[in-house]
């Protein structure tokens, strides 16, 4: 299912083939990325 600003990230969404530790790290470093493009955050 996909939802308009909601972000699945860290180790819920690491995959077990990948290596989990990597896979939430990059999916947290995805998500904070379009976060900051979109305006919703600033730094």
């Amino acid at each position: 299912m996909n939802r308009k600003g909601l972000y699945l990230v860290g180790d819920i969404a690491a995959r077990k083939k990948f290596g989990a530790i990597a896979t939430a790290f990059n999916s947290s470093y995805q998500a904070m990325r379009d976060m900051l493009h979109k305006g919703y955050i600033t730094v």
